[in-house]
């Protein structure tokens, strides 16, 4: 019995060595283990297993690390985007640029002015909207049309207080119109009380008679009038023709040579039957003028044209005489002279005409036109001539 005993502690003793050689194997093979995976050798396998999931822990918040800075960095570009086209949106809308640090500050102006903008623009819709209704009322009260557009016109200037003033005193105007209105009204009231009056009246018949007789008496005046009016008429052109075909031979004879001598400018002198306001003389464009309205010597020109119609006259109805003149040519221009010279040598053709002269230019002329004048010149001093023959 003991020695079954001995052998079973003998075997438990080997199974006990065994054992122990078998954790000292595994405590070394563990030892090993933890220093390749580089784990904490003074670890038990529980802390070793809480290790790995503090490792596990670790990585998958390494991981998430990483993929938060890529975030971030793709964040930063954006960021940089934005900080750009922050930047461009308030150079745009008149900012200046700004710094990284300002740009906070700028954003949030820009902010608040893009609110008020937008708060604006709200006010600016809701004004437009009620522009539109006003312009319908408008339309539905004015209508269309060339009197509508003025009244829109008006409008526009916004001056109120001409309009104001203005229905001020279309007011007072509508207070006197009405005022004028029942003044007619009473008044057209009183005339039909009075036409009924009238009507009852036995005075009708008598004041129908008395319209008859004066409509007739007017139909006579007007009658009488006519008549007058077309004796009137005939009257004045029969003085008319006397005027421009019966006037006296001298005015007659002094219009033909005055017409000559201003070569056309002036075509008739007459004087008109009834008044006492001396020669009336007739323009090329017929204007009628005086003798006051001439030059002066156009005035000598008109009075040698009188003399020369007078010498004619007379000539004519008694017998010719000389016509005897000092000098008339020396206040006229060369072509009124000449026009001059013409007419009296012409007018020496019937009248014996004697012209005295201090001008050799004056001889000349004449004989230029004339040339078979009679010349004879005096001396200066003493008696007695010499007759210059005819050329």
């Amino acid at each position: 019995m003991a020695g079954a005993r001995a052998d079973e502690a003998t075997a438990s003793r080997a199974q006990l060595t065994a054992a122990e050689d078998t954790v000292r194997n595994r405590s070394t093979d563990w030892s090993a283990w933890r220093i390749d995976r580089g784990v904490p050798t003074d670890l038990s396998p529980q802390g070793v297993l809480a290790f790995f999931d503090r490792v596990r822990v670790g990585r998958d918040r390494l991981l998430d690390l990483e993929a938060a800075e890529r975030e971030t960095a793709a964040e930063m570009v954006r960021i940089g985007a934005y900080e750009a086209r922050t930047r461009d949106a308030i150079v745009a809308t008149g900012g200046s640029t700004v710094d990284a640090g300002a740009l906070g500050d700028a954003v949030v102006d820009l902010s608040r002015e893009v609110a008020r903008n937008r708060a604006v623009q709200a006010r600016r819709d809701e004004l437009g909207q009620t522009v539109a209704r006003c312009d319908r009322a408008i339309t539905d009260v004015l209508g269309e049309g060339l009197g509508a557009a003025a009244m829109r016109a008006d409008l526009a200037t916004g001056d109120t207080e001409r309009w104001r003033s203005d229905a001020a005193a279309a007011e007072d105007e509508i207070t006197e119109i009405e005022d004028a209105r029942v003044v007619a009204i009473e008044t057209r009231v009183k005339a039909i009380h009075e036409r009924d009056a009238i009507a009852a009246s036995s005075d009708i018949a008598r004041l129908e008679l008395e319209h008859a007789a004066l409509t007739e008496e007017i139909q006579s005046a007007v009658d009488e009038w006519r008549v007058l009016s077309l004796a009137e008429g005939l009257i004045k052109s029969t003085l008319e023709k006397f005027e421009r075909e019966r006037q006296p031979e001298v005015l007659l004879h002094a219009s033909r040579l005055f017409e000559a001598i201003t070569a056309g400018e002036y075509t008739r002198l007459y004087r008109k039957l009834g008044e006492d306001s001396g020669l009336s003389i007739t323009t090329r464009d017929s204007r009628v003028v005086g003798p006051e309205a001439l030059s002066q010597g156009t005035r000598e020109q008109l009075y040698l044209c009188v003399r020369l119609g007078l010498a004619a006259d007379h000539a004519a109805r008694t017998s010719s005489l000389p016509l005897v003149m000092d000098d008339v040519l020396v206040n006229f221009d060369p072509d009124r002279a000449s026009a001059v010279a013409e007419v009296l040598c012409d007018f020496s053709r019937d009248h014996q005409v004697l012209l005295f002269t201090c001008h050799p230019h004056t001889v000349d002329l004449l004989r230029s036109i004339q040339p078979v004048c009679g010349h004879f010149a005096m001396q200066r001093f003493g008696a007695g001539g010499e007759w210059v023959a005819s050329a």
